[in-house]
C-alpha cells in the first residue's frame, strides 16, 4: 500500500497528466470561482466585527480568559491590531503559536 502511494503521485499517466493534478481534481469543489476569489481578499475592519459579533459572547477563546465580548467592547482600541493579526495569518500562511495555545486543566472529581 505504502509503495502506491509513494509511486502515485511521482508518476504521469498515459496522457502526460500529473497524478497529483489528477487526484486533486476528482475532489468534489466547495467553492465556486467567486467565492476562491473572495478567500484571496484582504480582510477589513468591518468583516472582523461582524464574525465577532456572530460569536458567544460570555465564552473566551482562548487561556488569557478575555471574552468575545470584551473584544468587542473595546473594537475602537483593538480592531486594527486584530485586523493586522488575522491579515498576517492570511498572507504569511501560518499561525503564531502564542494565538494557537490551549491549557489542559485536570480537575479532580
Amino acid at each position: 500500500m505504502v509503495n502506491f502511494f509513494e509511486h502515485a503521485y511521482k508518476t504521469k499517466d498515459s496522457n502526460g497528466i500529473d497524478n497529483q493534478i489528477w487526484t486533486s481534481n476528482s475532489y468534489p469543489t466547495m467553492f465556486d470561482s467567486t467565492k476562491n476569489e473572495d478567500l484571496y481578499k484582504a480582510v477589513d475592519l468591518e468583516e472582523v466585527h461582524t464574525v465577532l459579533k456572530s460569536f458567544t459572547k460570555d465564552k473566551f477563546p482562548g487561556p488569557d480568559g478575555w471574552t468575545i465580548a470584551l473584544f468587542l467592547f473595546f473594537f475602537d482600541l483593538m480592531g486594527l491590531d486584530l485586523v493586522r493579526m488575522v491579515e498576517e495569518s492570511r498572507v504569511g500562511g501560518h499561525i503564531t503559536v502564542v494565538i494557537n495555545s490551549t491549557y489542559i486543566v485536570l480537575i479532580p472529581k
